[in-house]
């Protein structure tokens, strides 16, 4: 597990006596649920990427991909599927993909920082990446403006220096459709450091689930280009 881990760093802090024992059980709860994300990739790799909203219980206001809780009978990816539609409004129908895979998980606690008080939210995540026939101007997004307060598409010259900020200028900025109180996403600019650089309080970034997942993805671009 990493330092930061919020689990590991509570169960440090208050594993000392049958007390704190039960302690930790009643704050933090004993199940952990199942989440599926979708990594949804155009034709011209392009990744799509949301804001959730600043009111949501976890990560508000953090930068993600779609995704949600699975409904029972469920796949993955049907299951990443419902949830991209009831967020974006992307339509996935299976025979328009050029390929999806289970790309990686991740164990995901919230809060992450201590500071916040102990974890109230544990998951596994599973991170499902697809790549579409269609391109970034084939597709109409039309997002919920209750799960969606932004968007955007990364381009894969945007994602290296996402997973590596080492290359990343100051003054770069990516673009970002940003919904107003009108509920309409209006195209703005963005400082690409916000999601390059690694904040463990999970303050208007990306998440840390999804920085592994794009992580990996880049790396699995990079090893197929190498092929």
């Amino acid at each position: 597990r990493p330092s930061y881990c919020p689990i590991t760093n509570w169960f440090l802090k208050t594993h000392k006596t049958e007390e704190s024992k039960s302690e930790l059980t009643s704050k933090t709860g004993t199940s952990i649920a199942i989440g599926v994300v979708i990594l949804y990739e155009t034709h011209d790799r392009s990744i799509l990427i949301t804001r959730r909203l600043k009111s949501m219980r976890t990560f508000p206001n953090c930068w993600v991909c779609p995704g949600g809780h699975i409904e029972l009978g469920e796949s993955f990816l049907e299951a990443g599927t419902r949830e991209l539609k009831e967020e974006t409004g992307i339509v996935l129908d299976k025979n328009e993909l050029e390929t999806y895979e289970i790309l990686t998980l991740w164990e995901s606690a919230y809060p992450v920082d201590l500071a916040q008080g102990p974890p109230r939210r544990h998951h596994v995540v599973v991170y499902v990446h697809v790549r579409a026939k269609r391109t970034v101007d084939e597709i109409q997004l039309s997002p919920d403006p209750l799960e969606v307060n932004a968007y955007s598409w990364l381009n894969h010259e945007q994602l290296s220096k996402i997973c590596d900020c080492k290359s990343l200028m100051l003054d770069e900025k990516f673009q970002a459709f940003v919904c107003d109180e009108n509920s309409q996403y209006n195209q703005s600019e963005w400082p690409l450091d916000i999601l390059a650089k690694a904040d463990y309080t999970q303050t208007e970034n990306l998440t840390n689930g999804t920085r592994w997942a794009l992580t990996q993805l880049y790396a699995r671009t990079l090893k197929e280009q190498l092929m």
